[in-house]
């Protein structure tokens, strides 16, 4: 994986590639992958076709999810995921990085301001992300210490797609915070504009 855009930045697993490409036999047989909903739509899609081309052996079957699947019983044998792992067994390679960051369009900007601090949220609605690894907040990493601001009673609207929360941001229905690359294109149209651009996300690990 090598792509650059869109917000998300991946380094090549040359290595790797070379590894598999001694190993003097013809790969073959079902290999099954989970990745992310919309981070698969964004990036995977070339990827597999390139796969496919070079291995005409293998079958995939690919899990579009993003749902936490149980790698190990459903037998998945790779999966891509954002953000930190917990502590496992499995094997894990780092592919990129992507930060979260906050969003809203210009006209929900214009008719109700641009938050100033995390404090100002109270006073918006908010967007959230159904599927969170912490439902109900957003947390944000203020040096040393972490900063939860509570959605319950602010949101206004709750969706499991990320796609979804960033089109309806567009929409002005609120401000939403998502991974970079979900919301990329619709910032260099100028349909989003990045608010308390100072309490963006560490870069998470892909």
């Amino acid at each position: 994986l090598a792509w650059s855009e869109n917000g998300v930045r991946f380094k090549r697993l040359d290595a790797a590639e070379a590894r598999v490409a001694g190993l003097g036999e013809r790969p073959s047989g079902l290999l099954r992958i989970s990745v992310p909903m919309d981070f698969g739509r964004l990036f995977l899609g070339q990827a597999l076709r390139e796969f496919l081309s070079r291995a005409p052996d293998v079958r995939l079957d690919v899990r579009y999810e993003d749902r936490e699947a149980r790698i190990v019983e459903e037998q998945v044998d790779v999966a891509v995921r954002i953000g930190r792992l917990a502590d496992s067994s499995l094997v894990a390679r780092r592919l990129g990085e992507a930060c979260l960051a906050c969003y809203a369009s210009p006209d929900y900007l214009a008719q109700h301001g641009e938050p100033a601090d995390l404090d100002a949220l109270e006073r918006h609605q908010l967007l959230s992300y159904s599927l969170s690894r912490t439902p109900g907040q957003w947390r944000f990493d203020l040096g040393d210490e972490q900063r939860s601001v509570p959605l319950a009673g602010r949101w206004r609207l709750s969706c499991n797609n990320g796609r979804v929360l960033a089109d309806s941001a567009c929409r002005g229905l609120g401000i939403v915070r998502l991974p970079e690359f979900l919301v990329q294109d619709h910032v260099a149209a100028g349909r989003l504009v990045e608010v308390l651009s100072a309490h963006r996300s560490a870069p998470l690990e892909i």
